[in-house]
């Protein structure tokens, strides 16, 4: 089989080691990176994490596996163009401009790899998942930066559909964090709607019933019960 002599994968697989970096992913199985007719495909998983890369680059490459750890050097912003030399190494050249070579292994991930990331990939394609919106990847990367400066090992993320916003919340010895990231189709209520429903957070409305005031509910009487007629 003639090997392709120029690999082209897009420049944010650079990213892929550092998505995958709190996990240690780099001592596991790689990135794998497979074209055929419709495009390329960048692939990155380890435990439910995963990563899915693809552009329309055409070509006809059998999978391979190669290093994140390699593929981190190189400059995000411009297509990552491994230059095959032989059937287990490539060079390409790095963000500072210098040529270094990243070794290749013909291979594919695991199938249990996938599992997960293919499971969640079919519930978003049906529509299961309703509460999806837009949110600008700035925000979320500013957000993400910040989070990981407090030190905190967990972040716990909350979705408030009504609202179309996401917050992002952490909390260590030192220092609680909380952030909201609005969504691109918020809809803001009128002023009489947002008066009538959010002054008292312990208001509800339930659909079917009419509500009526204390002034409004009907008075008990009292039982009276004539002295002849009581049994005892």
């Amino acid at each position: 089989m003639t090997l392709p002599t120029t690999i082209i994968v897009p420049g944010i697989a650079a990213y892929l080691e550092r998505f995958l970096r709190p996990l240690a992913a780099t001592s596991g199985d790689g990135v794998e990176i497979r074209q055929n007719g419709n495009g390329t495909y960048v692939v990155a998983c380890e435990g439910r994490h995963a990563a899915t890369i693809t552009t329309r680059e055409a070509g006809d490459l059998e999978p391979i596996l190669v290093d994140a750890t390699a593929l981190a050097t190189a400059d995000p912003s411009k297509p990552i163009k491994l230059y095959r030399m032989t059937e287990t190494s490539a060079a390409f050249v790095q963000a500072d401009g210098n040529l270094a070579t990243i070794g290749i292994a013909p291979g594919t991930l695991p199938a249990s790899a996938r599992a997960i990331a293919d499971a969640v990939e079919g519930e978003i394609a049906s529509g299961m998942t309703r509460t999806v919106f837009e949110l600008d990847p700035r925000h979320l990367l500013a957000v993400a930066e910040a989070l990981v400066a407090t030190g905190a090992e967990k972040i716990s993320i909350a979705v408030a559909p009504r609202w179309n916003a996401l917050a992002c919340m952490a909390a260590t010895s030192d220092v609680s964090v909380s952030f909201v990231i609005a969504g691109e189709t918020i809809v803001e209520p009128s002023l009489e709607t947002a008066a009538e429903d959010d002054c008292d957070p312990l208001t509800f409305t339930i659909v079917g019933r009419k509500t009526r005031s204390v002034s409004q509910a009907k008075t008990i009487e009292p039982l009276t019960i004539p002295d002849d007629e009581i049994p005892f």
